[in-house]
């Protein structure tokens, strides 16, 4: 756990199957603001033998974003939801659901800045 720049920052790494989950959550020390939202994501990332390359190319692995949530105060939320094809191929089958990916939000939230635009603010 670090706090940088009014943030408490917590992070942590499971390994399950060949596949490394590192989660991390970003926790304003004061009120979450659009820029300065309270930040939780899940990564996963194939290891050992599985990290080499990806199942189509030749390319290595690269991590695999899980969830995001964001909440940078009222009317300020963003939620995005893509597991892993493998998880899904498992779990429905390869010929029910190939790809999956949901992303909801209360706000313009940039998922590279991790902020909401300033137009999305609640007056």
């Amino acid at each position: 756990m670090s706090t940088t720049q009014n943030v408490v920052q917590v992070s942590a790494v499971f390994n399950v199957n060949n596949t490394a989950y590192n989660t991390s959550m970003n926790i304003p020390t004061t009120s979450p603001s659009a820029s300065n939202p309270f930040l939780f994501t899940i990564t996963s990332e194939p290891t050992g033998s599985a990290s080499s390359t990806t199942s189509t190319t030749s390319t290595p692995a690269t991590p695999t974003n899980i969830l995001t949530v964001a909440v940078g105060g009222s009317g300020l939320v963003y939620v995005s939801v893509e597991p892993p094809n493998d998880l899904i191929t498992n779990a429905f089958g390869s010929d029910v659901v190939q790809n999956l990916s949901v992303a909801l939000a209360e706000g313009t939230y940039d998922a590279t800045s991790n902020s909401f635009s300033s137009s999305s603010a609640s007056t």
